[in-house]
Formats: structure tokens, sequence, C-alpha cells
């Protein structure tokens, strides 16, 4: 799942695209918002955040078309694959926090 649609941009090791696309390895932007991560993937992300210190404001589009079974995975795979020493999300935590998300419907 995160081959597919997330490595284009972030890449398979998650080290990002230079000054395009902030890295999710080791990242504190990931570490400070992993509970957001559920909408981020869902919904998007737009305008400027801060990663490791360093600005970036571009656009991610998100994937309305992956179920939460899905989003699950991907999040735990990234805590997994770069180590961020978290627990795993559960599917109702994640549930909970796409009940956050703007305009979403999940099954």
């Amino acid at each position: 799942m995160y081959d597919f649609h997330c490595a284009g941009c972030h890449l398979e090791d998650g080290t990002g695209l230079g000054e395009i696309y902030p890295p999710l390895t080791k990242s504190d932007y990931v570490l400070n918002n992993i509970r957001d991560f559920a909408c981020i993937i869902s919904t998007g992300i737009s305008g400027e955040i801060t990663v490791d210190g360093k600005q970036y404001n571009g656009e991610m589009p998100g994937n309305k078309g992956l179920n939460t079974v899905e989003i699950t995975n991907i999040i735990n795979y990234m805590n997994h694959t770069f180590d961020y020493g978290l627990a795993p999300l559960q599917l109702h935590e994640v549930v909970k926090d796409l009940e956050k998300c703007p305009e979403v419907t999940r099954e």
C-alpha cells in the first residue's frame, strides 16, 4: 500500500524528495502529528509545514479511495518501517481520527 500510494513522492525509504516532498523517515512532523495522518492520507494537506526544521509549502492530494483498514495499514507500516517507536494504531483509533476529517465517509 505504501509503495503504491506514497513512495512515488516520499520514496521507498521515506527520505522524501529534496525541497519538494518532505521526509517521513525519522520525521519530527510525523511523530508530533501521527494522529492527524489518517486525515492527511485521506483528504490531503496543503500549505506550509515544518519538517525537521525545514519549511515545505506544497500540496499533497488526498486519497479518498482508500478504506479505513488500508489507511491504518499504511500508518502502521510507516511506524514500523521508519522506526518511530510508537505503538501500532488500532483500527478503532483510526476510525475516530477520520471522524475529524471534513466530508469523509469510510467503510
